[in-house]
């Protein structure tokens, strides 16, 4: 079965961000949206988010490596 992008959006945001394990979101997927959603196909979705966002990152990392004080202070911030 093919997945919609929020569906799998929200799986990587799942495993990657709040770290829960590949099989207990499947579950909730199941649980929530009666979806039965694979940790394979889940997997999967994460290779392809890491794949997309390989150009972005590259394209930030870069110059902040490049640049000798990134200027990433944060004593301001409330």
């Amino acid at each position: 079965m093919l997945y919609g992008p929020s569906v799998l959006a929200f799986a990587v945001y799942m495993t990657q961000y709040q770290l829960l394990p590949y099989q207990r979101t499947a579950e909730v997927l199941n649980e929530l949206a009666g979806l039965g959603v694979s940790p394979g196909t889940l997997r999967r979705a994460v290779r392809v988010a890491a794949a997309r966002l390989e150009a972005p990152v590259t394209a930030i990392r870069d110059p902040l490596v490049a640049v000798p004080v990134a200027h990433a202070d944060e004593t301001s911030c409330a």
